[in-house]
């Protein structure tokens, strides 16, 4: 069981697997560590969709992009897109939104502290605009290790090794496969889906309570990446009435997150209505605002 559930959620998000991997065919990108040329472009696209959410939130929202596991290929993702967003609101001011990335203010000299009050310092300049303010950090609910899938030595756990030997190294087999036996294959032990989860929901909820502390009164929608599996479990679980089993991996269309496909959860008038991709559009009727 987990040890979080139900959760008082309330927090307006947008969540994608992180872009394409690196392979023979589709060499690495020099400039965004652990993804590829392709994965580059694939996250500079999603990048466009994610300000259109911006776009369409209340007045002085703020797009906070910044749960991601502790992968590089996560962080470079979101990088990816933050600098992307930069790039399409220099050429449209009459979009009204700024973007804030790490360049503008992570810097050596100064502590963690400052570095938050040089960015608080930039939204009130401008207090009547929209802002994306960039801070990839890693949320333990977003990892792949120590000890869910990976080891403390960052290698496969020995559960992740053998629900994937039984299944032909298929990963979709090997979703279904930990889905139905929730983390248990005779002695032993790995995540559990639920609870999985859960634990992403809480990273998010726990970072957005945090940010609202220095922004109260912007509305805020957090901005996260993650992996394959976890976040399939995440899909199910909010679409499927808090359980993650086959019923609902069909509902969310029964095959895996693709890369940079977006989960979203956002409230509008009618209540919070969450969006998979092109595969589910719903309401959410015990979460929200």
């Amino acid at each position: 069981m987990s040890e979080y559930g139900p959760i008082d959620f309330n927090e307006d998000f947008i969540v994608a697997r992180h872009g394409i991997k690196p392979t023979v065919e589709d060499l690495a990108s020099e400039e965004f560590k652990g993804i590829s040329e392709n994965g580059v472009e694939l996250a500079r696209q999603q990048a466009h969709e994610w300000l259109g959410l911006l776009k369409n939130a209340p007045e002085t929202s703020v797009l906070l992009l910044s749960p991601t596991s502790e992968q590089i290929r996560a962080k470079s993702s979101m990088r990816v897109m933050a600098n992307e967003m930069k790039t399409i609101v220099s050429q449209d001011e009459e979009l009204g939104i700024s973007v804030i990335t790490e360049e503008d203010f992570a810097d050596p000299k100064l502590t963690y502290n400052e570095m938050i009050k040089t960015i608080i310092s930039k939204l009130n300049e401008q207090p009547d605009k929209k802002f994306v303010i960039s801070a990839p950090l890693f949320i333990r609910g977003f990892a792949l290790g120590p000890d869910r899938w990976m080891d403390k030595k960052g290698k496969p756990t020995k559960y992740l090794i053998d629900v994937l030997a039984r299944n032909n190294k298929n990963e979709q087999a090997g979703l279904e496969d930990w889905i139905k036996n929730e983390g248990h294959l005779g002695d032993l032990e790995g995540p559990n889906p639920t609870q999985v989860a859960e634990e992403h929901i809480d990273g998010i909820q726990k970072l957005a309570n945090f940010a609202g502390k220095y922004v109260p009164e912007r509305p805020l929608i957090i901005g996260a990446i993650g992996h394959s599996w976890n976040l399939d479990a995440l899909a199910i679980y909010l679409a499927n009435n808090r359980k993650v089993d086959m019923e609902g991996l069909s509902k969310v269309g029964g095959s895996m997150i693709k890369e940079m496909e977006p989960i979203t959860l956002m409230s509008d008038q009618y209540g919070p209505k969450l969006k998979y991709g092109d595969r589910l559009e719903m309401l959410v009727e015990d979460y929200g605002k």
